[in-house]
Protein backbone atom coordinates (compact mmCIF):
# COMPACT_ATOMS: atom_id res chain seq x y z
CA UNK A 1 0.00 0.00 0.00
CA UNK A 2 1.54 3.18 -1.53
CA UNK A 3 1.36 6.38 1.22
CA UNK A 4 -1.58 8.76 0.93
CA UNK A 5 0.38 12.19 -0.91
CA UNK A 6 -1.16 15.63 0.20
CA UNK A 7 -2.03 18.87 -1.25
CA UNK A 8 -1.82 22.32 0.18
CA UNK A 9 -3.34 25.24 -1.08
CA UNK A 10 -2.89 28.72 0.18
CA UNK A 11 -3.44 31.91 -1.60
CA UNK A 12 -0.31 34.04 -2.44
CA UNK A 13 -2.06 36.83 -1.50
CA UNK A 14 -3.34 36.12 2.19
CA UNK A 15 -2.26 36.78 5.19
CA UNK A 16 1.14 35.90 6.75
CA UNK A 17 -0.28 34.16 9.65
CA UNK A 18 -1.73 32.04 7.35
CA UNK A 19 1.53 30.62 6.23
CA UNK A 20 2.48 29.97 9.67
CA UNK A 21 -0.62 27.71 9.85
CA UNK A 22 -0.09 26.19 6.38
CA UNK A 23 3.69 25.45 7.53
CA UNK A 24 2.76 23.54 10.47
CA UNK A 25 0.04 21.26 8.85
CA UNK A 26 3.46 20.34 6.32
CA UNK A 27 5.46 19.62 9.12
CA UNK A 28 3.38 17.79 10.32
CA UNK A 29 2.23 15.71 7.62
CA UNK A 30 5.50 15.33 6.41
CA UNK A 31 6.70 13.26 9.28
CA UNK A 32 4.77 9.74 7.55
CA UNK A 33 2.98 11.31 4.43
CA UNK A 34 4.51 13.21 1.13
CA UNK A 35 3.20 16.78 0.73
CA UNK A 36 3.03 19.02 -2.49
CA UNK A 37 2.42 22.78 -2.19
CA UNK A 38 0.31 24.96 -4.48
CA UNK A 39 -1.36 28.01 -4.77
CA UNK A 40 -4.31 30.14 -6.02
CA UNK A 41 -2.80 30.00 -9.89
CA UNK A 42 -2.33 26.02 -10.35
CA UNK A 43 -5.93 24.47 -9.97
CA UNK A 44 -6.43 21.29 -8.42
CA UNK A 45 -3.46 18.83 -9.21
CA UNK A 46 -4.11 15.48 -10.06
CA UNK A 47 -1.06 14.00 -8.27
CA UNK A 48 -2.85 14.76 -4.72
CA UNK A 49 -4.93 11.94 -3.01
CA UNK A 50 -6.01 14.65 -0.57
CA UNK A 51 -6.54 18.31 -1.16
CA UNK A 52 -6.04 20.58 1.55
CA UNK A 53 -7.26 24.14 1.46
CA UNK A 54 -5.73 26.55 4.03
CA UNK A 55 -7.95 29.44 5.39
CA UNK A 56 -10.30 29.10 2.32
CA UNK A 57 -12.09 32.31 2.93
CA UNK A 58 -8.95 33.82 1.35
CA UNK A 59 -7.68 31.31 -1.30
CA UNK A 60 -11.18 31.29 -3.45
CA UNK A 61 -11.66 34.48 -2.51
CA UNK A 62 -8.54 36.63 -3.40
CA UNK A 63 -6.65 36.47 -6.76
CA UNK A 64 -7.21 33.71 -9.07
CA UNK A 65 -9.00 32.00 -6.35
CA UNK A 66 -12.33 33.21 -7.70
CA UNK A 67 -11.62 30.99 -10.83
CA UNK A 68 -12.27 28.10 -8.94
CA UNK A 69 -16.31 29.31 -8.17
CA UNK A 70 -16.33 28.45 -12.13
CA UNK A 71 -15.30 24.61 -12.32
CA UNK A 72 -18.39 22.61 -12.91
CA UNK A 73 -16.77 19.39 -11.07
CA UNK A 74 -14.92 19.79 -8.28
CA UNK A 75 -12.56 17.08 -6.74
CA UNK A 76 -14.79 14.90 -3.92
CA UNK A 77 -11.43 14.56 -1.58
CA UNK A 78 -11.28 18.32 -0.29
CA UNK A 79 -10.17 19.29 3.14
CA UNK A 80 -10.80 22.72 4.35
CA UNK A 81 -8.49 24.37 7.19
CA UNK A 82 -10.97 26.64 8.27
CA UNK A 83 -8.92 29.19 10.71
CA UNK A 84 -11.65 32.41 11.57
CA UNK A 85 -13.62 32.90 14.32
CA UNK A 86 -17.61 32.75 13.88
CA UNK A 87 -19.99 36.00 13.43
CA UNK A 88 -17.40 38.02 11.52
CA UNK A 89 -17.35 38.39 7.64
CA UNK A 90 -14.27 35.97 6.92
CA UNK A 91 -15.99 33.20 8.86
CA UNK A 92 -19.26 33.74 6.70
CA UNK A 93 -17.40 33.96 3.22
CA UNK A 94 -16.25 30.22 3.82
CA UNK A 95 -20.07 28.55 4.27
CA UNK A 96 -20.75 28.37 0.44
CA UNK A 97 -17.76 25.92 0.24
CA UNK A 98 -18.80 23.35 3.19
CA UNK A 99 -20.44 21.71 0.31
CA UNK A 100 -17.46 20.49 -1.30
CA UNK A 101 -16.00 18.94 1.74
CA UNK A 102 -15.20 15.39 2.54
CA UNK A 103 -13.41 17.17 5.68
CA UNK A 104 -13.19 20.15 7.43
CA UNK A 105 -10.84 20.78 9.91
CA UNK A 106 -10.93 23.86 12.33
CA UNK A 107 -8.53 25.49 14.73
CA UNK A 108 -10.77 26.40 17.59
CA UNK A 109 -12.57 23.08 19.15
CA UNK A 110 -16.07 25.28 19.90
CA UNK A 111 -16.16 26.24 16.17
CA UNK A 112 -15.53 22.92 15.49
CA UNK A 113 -18.51 21.03 17.82
CA UNK A 114 -20.57 23.69 16.51
CA UNK A 115 -19.90 23.04 13.10
CA UNK A 116 -20.64 19.23 13.62
CA UNK A 117 -23.65 20.09 15.55
CA UNK A 118 -25.19 21.14 12.06
CA UNK A 119 -24.31 18.62 10.26
CA UNK A 120 -20.81 19.03 9.10
CA UNK A 121 -18.15 16.71 8.72
CA UNK A 122 -15.57 18.71 11.28
CA UNK A 123 -13.03 18.23 13.65
CA UNK A 124 -10.87 20.21 15.50
CA UNK A 125 -7.14 20.74 14.12
CA UNK A 126 -5.67 21.88 17.51
CA UNK A 127 -2.88 23.98 16.82
CA UNK A 128 0.16 22.38 18.53
CA UNK A 129 4.02 22.00 19.00
CA UNK A 130 6.36 20.74 15.88
CA UNK A 131 10.09 21.03 16.59
CA UNK A 132 10.64 21.38 12.81
CA UNK A 133 8.29 24.71 12.52
CA UNK A 134 10.06 27.83 11.90
CA UNK A 135 8.02 29.65 14.53
CA UNK A 136 9.50 27.71 17.45
CA UNK A 137 12.93 27.94 16.46
CA UNK A 138 15.18 30.36 18.16
CA UNK A 139 15.81 34.00 17.15
CA UNK A 140 19.25 35.24 18.22
CA UNK A 141 19.45 38.03 16.72
CA UNK A 142 16.54 40.38 16.12
CA UNK A 143 16.10 41.22 11.94
CA UNK A 144 16.48 44.64 10.85
CA UNK A 145 13.74 46.48 10.23
CA UNK A 146 14.04 50.13 9.33
CA UNK A 147 10.08 51.44 10.34
CA UNK A 148 10.25 50.01 13.42
CA UNK A 149 12.93 51.01 16.48
CA UNK A 150 12.52 49.17 20.18
CA UNK A 151 14.90 50.60 21.63
CA UNK A 152 18.75 49.65 22.37
CA UNK A 153 18.09 47.40 25.53
CA UNK A 154 15.43 45.33 22.90
CA UNK A 155 17.29 45.16 19.72
CA UNK A 156 20.82 44.34 21.30
CA UNK A 157 19.28 41.58 23.45
CA UNK A 158 19.34 37.67 22.94
CA UNK A 159 16.72 35.53 22.81
CA UNK A 160 15.42 34.48 25.82
CA UNK A 161 13.39 31.39 24.97
CA UNK A 162 15.61 29.20 26.34
CA UNK A 163 16.61 31.19 29.74
CA UNK A 164 14.88 33.17 32.35
CA UNK A 165 11.94 35.78 31.99
CA UNK A 166 13.92 38.19 34.36
CA UNK A 167 16.73 38.12 31.35
CA UNK A 168 14.10 39.41 28.74
CA UNK A 169 13.96 43.09 28.37
CA UNK A 170 10.36 43.25 26.96
CA UNK A 171 7.50 43.25 30.01
CA UNK A 172 4.58 43.29 27.65
CA UNK A 173 3.75 42.27 23.80
CA UNK A 174 1.02 42.02 21.93
CA UNK A 175 0.63 42.37 18.36
CA UNK A 176 -2.70 41.70 16.23
CA UNK A 177 -5.46 44.02 14.26
CA UNK A 178 -6.58 47.22 15.54
CA UNK A 179 -10.24 46.81 16.16
CA UNK A 180 -12.50 50.08 18.33
CA UNK A 181 -12.80 47.27 21.48
CA UNK A 182 -9.15 46.60 21.53
CA UNK A 183 -8.52 50.55 21.20
CA UNK A 184 -10.37 50.85 24.26
CA UNK A 185 -9.14 48.46 26.28
CA UNK A 186 -5.62 49.66 25.92
CA UNK A 187 -6.71 52.90 27.02
CA UNK A 188 -7.86 51.09 30.45
CA UNK A 189 -4.12 49.37 30.46
CA UNK A 190 -2.41 52.52 29.54
CA UNK A 191 -0.87 53.32 33.01
CA UNK A 192 0.72 49.99 33.22
CA UNK A 193 2.02 49.90 29.78
CA UNK A 194 3.50 53.49 30.73
CA UNK A 195 5.46 52.06 33.33
CA UNK A 196 6.39 49.04 32.08
CA UNK A 197 8.97 48.29 29.37
CA UNK A 198 5.85 47.50 26.68
CA UNK A 199 6.13 46.56 23.06
CA UNK A 200 2.12 47.13 21.66
CA UNK A 201 1.36 46.77 17.98
CA UNK A 202 -1.77 47.61 16.59
CA UNK A 203 -2.17 46.86 13.02
CA UNK A 204 -4.42 47.80 9.68
CA UNK A 205 -6.05 44.98 8.77
CA UNK A 206 -7.96 46.43 6.17
CA UNK A 207 -5.54 44.41 3.97
CA UNK A 208 -4.24 40.89 3.74
CA UNK A 209 -0.78 41.60 5.73
CA UNK A 210 2.22 40.43 3.34
CA UNK A 211 5.58 41.00 4.29
CA UNK A 212 8.09 42.80 2.10
CA UNK A 213 4.58 44.44 0.31
CA UNK A 214 2.61 46.09 2.23
CA UNK A 215 3.30 44.92 6.06
CA UNK A 216 7.06 46.08 8.08
CA UNK A 217 7.06 42.72 10.17
CA UNK A 218 7.37 38.91 9.15
CA UNK A 219 7.23 35.87 11.49
CA UNK A 220 10.98 35.87 12.53
CA UNK A 221 10.73 39.42 13.81
CA UNK A 222 7.14 38.78 15.73
CA UNK A 223 8.87 35.42 17.05
CA UNK A 224 12.26 37.02 18.12
CA UNK A 225 10.05 40.26 19.76
CA UNK A 226 7.90 37.23 21.53
CA UNK A 227 10.98 35.44 23.03
CA UNK A 228 12.58 38.68 24.46
CA UNK A 229 8.84 39.69 26.08
CA UNK A 230 8.11 37.84 29.93
CA UNK A 231 4.25 38.19 29.27
CA UNK A 232 2.16 38.28 26.20
CA UNK A 233 -1.36 40.04 26.12
CA UNK A 234 -4.01 38.28 24.41
CA UNK A 235 -6.82 41.52 24.13
CA UNK A 236 -10.49 40.10 22.47
CA UNK A 237 -10.92 42.00 18.98
CA UNK A 238 -14.69 42.30 20.13
CA UNK A 239 -16.96 40.94 22.11
CA UNK A 240 -16.74 37.29 21.26
CA UNK A 241 -14.54 35.23 24.05
CA UNK A 242 -12.88 33.21 21.39
CA UNK A 243 -10.18 31.44 22.25
CA UNK A 244 -7.34 32.46 20.12
CA UNK A 245 -4.75 30.12 19.81
CA UNK A 246 -2.54 30.78 17.27
CA UNK A 247 -1.58 33.61 19.64
CA UNK A 248 -2.01 32.02 22.82
CA UNK A 249 -0.17 28.96 21.67
CA UNK A 250 1.93 29.49 19.12
CA UNK A 251 3.43 32.78 20.18
CA UNK A 252 2.86 33.02 23.70
CA UNK A 253 3.10 29.85 25.33
CA UNK A 254 5.24 28.69 22.19
CA UNK A 255 7.94 31.48 22.72
CA UNK A 256 8.68 30.72 26.79
CA UNK A 257 5.99 34.04 27.51
CA UNK A 258 3.64 34.37 30.52
CA UNK A 259 0.15 34.77 28.96
CA UNK A 260 -2.42 36.82 30.03
CA UNK A 261 -5.28 36.48 28.72
CA UNK A 262 -8.85 37.98 29.04
CA UNK A 263 -11.85 35.02 29.78
CA UNK A 264 -12.04 32.68 26.62
CA UNK A 265 -14.16 29.93 25.30
CA UNK A 266 -12.62 26.72 26.55
CA UNK A 267 -9.79 24.65 25.20
CA UNK A 268 -10.10 20.79 25.70
CA UNK A 269 -6.37 20.59 26.52
CA UNK A 270 -4.97 24.19 27.79
CA UNK A 271 -6.56 26.28 30.57
CA UNK A 272 -5.63 28.15 33.82
CA UNK A 273 -2.97 25.85 34.31
CA UNK A 274 -0.99 27.28 31.72
CA UNK A 275 -2.63 30.36 30.85
CA UNK A 276 -3.57 33.38 33.19
CA UNK A 277 -6.83 34.75 32.53
CA UNK A 278 -8.58 38.02 33.90
CA UNK A 279 -10.56 40.60 32.73
CA UNK A 280 -8.61 43.83 31.41
CA UNK A 281 -10.03 45.88 34.47
CA UNK A 282 -8.25 43.63 36.80
CA UNK A 283 -5.04 43.14 34.41
CA UNK A 284 -3.38 45.91 35.38
CA UNK A 285 -2.53 44.92 38.94
CA UNK A 286 -2.06 41.18 38.10
CA UNK A 287 0.77 42.41 35.36
CA UNK A 288 2.10 44.83 38.73
CA UNK A 289 1.86 41.53 40.16
CA UNK A 290 3.42 38.76 38.40
CA UNK A 291 6.36 40.87 36.74
CA UNK A 292 6.84 42.63 40.32
CA UNK A 293 10.76 41.59 41.26
CA UNK A 294 9.34 39.78 44.41
CA UNK A 295 7.30 37.50 41.73
CA UNK A 296 9.17 37.11 39.53
CA UNK A 297 10.84 33.88 40.17
CA UNK A 298 7.29 32.23 40.27
CA UNK A 299 6.45 33.96 37.10
CA UNK A 300 9.38 31.82 35.08
CA UNK A 301 8.25 28.64 36.59
CA UNK A 302 4.61 29.43 35.94
CA UNK A 303 6.15 30.03 32.06
CA UNK A 304 8.47 27.34 32.25
CA UNK A 305 5.99 25.01 33.00
CA UNK A 306 3.18 25.83 30.47
CA UNK A 307 5.64 25.61 27.99
CA UNK A 308 6.81 22.12 28.60
CA UNK A 309 2.83 21.08 29.26
CA UNK A 310 2.11 22.77 25.21
CA UNK A 311 5.15 20.55 24.00
CA UNK A 312 4.37 17.30 25.78
CA UNK A 313 0.53 17.62 25.58
CA UNK A 314 -0.10 19.44 21.63
CA UNK A 315 2.64 17.49 19.93
CA UNK A 316 1.13 18.51 16.36
CA UNK A 317 2.07 15.46 14.60
CA UNK A 318 -0.43 13.28 16.91
CA UNK A 319 -3.16 15.92 16.39
CA UNK A 320 -2.88 15.97 12.43
CA UNK A 321 -2.41 12.20 12.35
CA UNK A 322 -5.65 11.74 14.35
CA UNK A 323 -7.49 13.46 12.02
CA UNK A 324 -5.89 11.71 9.06
CA UNK A 325 -6.78 8.26 10.43
CA UNK A 326 -10.44 9.75 10.47
CA UNK A 327 -10.66 11.01 6.62
CA UNK A 328 -13.09 8.49 5.21
CA UNK A 329 -11.83 5.49 4.23
CA UNK A 330 -12.32 4.74 1.06
CA UNK A 331 -10.43 7.95 0.14
CA UNK A 332 -7.46 6.07 2.06
CA UNK A 333 -5.12 4.78 -0.84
Amino acid sequence: MRRMCFGLYLNSLGNYFHVEIKDLVKVGLSDKYPVKEYDENQGFSPDVDWHIIIAPHEFFILGNGTTFDTLKKWPDNIILVTTEQPGTPWFNRTEKYYKYAKAIWDIDALTAQHLQTNGLPCQHLGLGYHPGHQIFQEVPRLPTQPDYYFGQDIESSASGLHGKLSDRPIDIFFVGAWTPRRSKMFAKLSQVIGISNSVILLIDTSKPLRPGHNFSLSTELICGLEQRAKMILNIHRDDRTYFESHRILLHGIGQGALVLSEPCTEDPTFGSEEILFAPVEEMSALIKEFLGQKNLESANEAARKATHSFRSKRRFEYVIESLVDQLPIQYNV
